[in-house]
């Protein structure tokens, strides 16, 4: 028997994309801070992340979809000369990284419900992309660096999340 979302739209994979930052997850833990408590929260924002992605876990369950929730950070246009002119942060991610990541997650054979980080490649990348890897056979190409990117620190909040037009 065929699901709701199935019969009557024709959706069989859903990808929810939500920015890691709003979790504040730090490179050396498995999970983000909201399974303990949602008393660390510095604002609503990662709140509401959470739930759209209880959201998507429900979703997937009760109409039998692949969800896969990608935890993101800022992409970047290598091909806009207005993002050389600043710091990057180690994570940051190419465009055509984060499409492929995307890809593979809509494509991802019965993933069912998952939530995964993808990152951008740079020497300096702390972040575990195995769980990326081995369900969605993701793994960046595109080394900030090599395209002439100066990198910043991973936790620098002097460095601005839109290139300046100056």
């Amino acid at each position: 028997m065929r699901s709701f979302a199935e019969k009557d739209f024709a959706i069989f994979a859903v990808s929810f994309a939500s920015n890691k930052r709003a979790y504040s997850i730090s490179t050396h833990l498995p999970s983000p801070f909201f399974t303990a408590s949602f008393s660390k929260a510095r604002t609503i924002f990662p709140v509401f992340k959470y739930f759209a992605e209880t959201l998507c876990e429900e979703a997937a369950k009760a109409h039998g979809l692949s969800v896969v929730c990608l935890r993101i950070p800022k992409p970047i246009d290598l091909t806009d000369p207005a993002w050389k002119r600043q710091r990057m942060r180690p994570q940051w991610i190419a465009f055509p990284d984060l499409l492929e990541a995307y890809r593979l997650a809509l494509i991802a054979p019965d993933i069912g419900f998952e939530i995964i980080t993808v990152v951008g490649d740079s020497s300096r990348c702390r972040w575990d992309l195995s769980k990326a890897k081995r369900l969605l056979g993701y793994e960046p190409r595109h080394r900030l660096e090599d395209f002439g990117y100066e990198l910043g620190d991973e936790h620098d909040e002097c460095l601005i999340e839109q290139p300046t037009l100056a």
